[in-house]
């Protein structure tokens, strides 16, 4: 570029309120001619780029693009020149200390008092700790969906989880008429254990118990912490019975427990069945009748497995 047309590019319709407002913000500022090349830019991008405003007007700021983001910004900053409208977009500009920083660049339409259009005057500010963030949320995502659905102590799945899984399940058994049972289970005792044993060793009995409880499922029924030392196991495609058969086997294999730190305090454990019925008004009314199970298998001694029976307020008993 000649002196003349450096002389040209300088000769700029900004007012010194203007100039004087711009190199006082913390924003990045340039202002453009009707063609797209540069006319003005304010202290703070002189200083990011470490360079004079006579190397930057024109299309001198173009060379501090990342050579990866030039095509895509030079496309859409000329389509916005073409039609004449606003845009928006993100670039990594050099920095004077030769690092890359990511820029949110937009650019505004500038029409003088009759309406001609005279150039664009932009704003940019630096996003790069907001792009750090999105990658380390993209770089976990698998992660964080796990642990929105997983108990952090047990890694069971948590509450949330167990209602979002027992809609689907209720909305498969309306289209398929597969029998459903959940089972709710309890530790029994388990705040003496607390007391006399200490918090670390409740937390291992919660620990080993879901361990446990994964040795007598299939892969697909769902282990969720209910909450504090209760659980529930949904599953599908199975009758009372069946359910039954399940519980015990998880009930009596509880005892032979060993915990980590060799505590010989024994495992026991009460449980509570309870199907679903076409006549339940919710999950709430379904969980009503397991948690009664589970009481009742409570009230009657403990160590005990119960299917709760919707017709009436007893439960049934499983010797």
């Amino acid at each position: 570029m000649n002196n003349k047309q450096v002389s040209n590019l300088n000769h700029i319709e900004i007012d010194w309120s203007l100039d004087q407002f711009a190199n006082c913000i913390s924003a990045l500022i340039w202002v453009s001619r009707p063609d797209g090349l540069c006319t003005y830019f304010n202290q703070n991008w002189l200083n990011f780029v470490g360079r004079e405003i006579e190397q930057e007007i024109g299309n001198g700021w173009a060379g501090h693009v990342h050579p990866d983001d030039f095509n895509h910004c030079l496309a859409i900053y000329s389509k916005a020149v073409e039609q004449r409208q606003q845009f928006k977009m993100e670039y990594r500009l050099k920095r004077q200390d030769g690092e890359y920083r990511w820029i949110l660049d937009d650019g505004i339409p500038r029409y003088s008092e009759s309406g001609e259009f005279i150039g664009f005057i932009g704003t940019c500010l630096d996003v790069t700790d907001q792009h750090a963030a999105t990658q380390i949320i993209e770089d976990h995502r698998d992660e964080l969906a796990r642990i929105a659905i997983r108990d952090h102590l047990t890694n069971a799945f948590n509450r949330r989880y167990l209602f979002e899984i027992v809609e689907l399940e209720i909305e498969r058994h309306k289209r398929y008429l597969h029998q459903l049972h959940m089972l709710m289970i309890d530790i029994d005792d388990f705040k003496n254990i607390n007391d006399i044993y200490g918090h670390d060793i409740g937390d291992e009995v919660l620990i080993s118990l879901v361990e446990h409880l994964e040795g007598f499922v299939r892969p697909f029924d769902k282990i969720c912490r209910y909450g504090g030392d209760e659980f529930c196991i949904v599953l599908s495609d199975i009758n009372s019975q069946e359910a039954y058969e399940i519980a015990e086997r998880i009930r009596v294999g509880a005892e032979e427990i060993k915990l980590r730190k060799n505590n010989p305090k024994k495992i026991t454990l009460s449980i509570g069945i309870a199907g679903y019925n076409e006549t339940f008004s919710g999950i709430k009314e379904w969980m009503r009748l397991l948690d009664n199970g589970l009481y009742q298998a409570k009230k009657e001694g403990k160590n005990r497995v119960y299917i709760a029976e919707l017709e009436s307020d007893a439960t049934t008993k499983y010797a």
